[in-house]
């Protein structure tokens, strides 16, 4: 008797290993599916919105648009590094079409905050994410996170994996030497 862990259902195989389940067609019917825990998703919607405060620091109007949006997005970050975390790219590009494309949770602020959060979990990462302040890239940047972008998931992580290095510092150095830089 065999049983999918998606969607519960219990059957009788014919043979030793189904590739699929008679019910839901999932491939991964014997695996358990990766949920994102509570604290993980508590501890992205902070990273959000401090990563948006920093970015409207000097402006007046900080507010949220969309509270559970911002949830919703945390929820979808943590989700595709559960399944890839191996995807340093990816999960940049997920973290910035989240926050500046399909949310809008901010009234104003939006690409700044998706571009911060993006660099400071790339950091806890032991990654430093360095994009160049020249125009193609602003052009690129503004096509990407553009409601109608033609741009596909897979051209952005190649175009952003260009900008992600390994950080050889640990992250408390890598923040001081910021922070007495400036």
């Amino acid at each position: 008797m065999s049983k999918c862990l998606r969607c519960n259902h219990e059957w009788k195989t014919r043979k030793e290993s189904p590739r699929f389940c008679p019910n839901c067609n999932s491939p991964y019917w014997n695996k358990e599916r990766k949920k994102p825990s509570k604290q993980e998703i508590e501890s992205m919607i902070r990273l959000i919105k401090q990563s948006h405060e920093g970015a409207m620091e000097i402006k007046e109007d900080k507010g949220i648009r969309d509270e559970g949006g911002i949830y919703n997005a945390s929820y979808n970050i943590i989700s595709y590094e559960s399944n890839f975390p191996n995807d340093i790219s990816g999960i940049t590009i997920i973290i910035i079409n989240e926050i500046a494309k399909k949310g809008h949770f901010f009234i104003d602020g939006n690409k700044r905050a998706a571009f911060i959060t993006a660099k400071a979990h790339l950091l806890t990462k032991g990654y430093k994410l360095e994009i160049p302040k020249i125009n193609p890239t602003d052009i690129f940047i503004r096509e990407l996170v553009s409601h109608n972008s033609k741009i596909s998931f897979k051209s952005a992580k190649t175009w952003i994996k260009k900008y992600i290095n390994k950080n050889s510092k640990n992250l408390k150095d890598y923040i001081i030497d910021i922070i007495l830089n400036k």
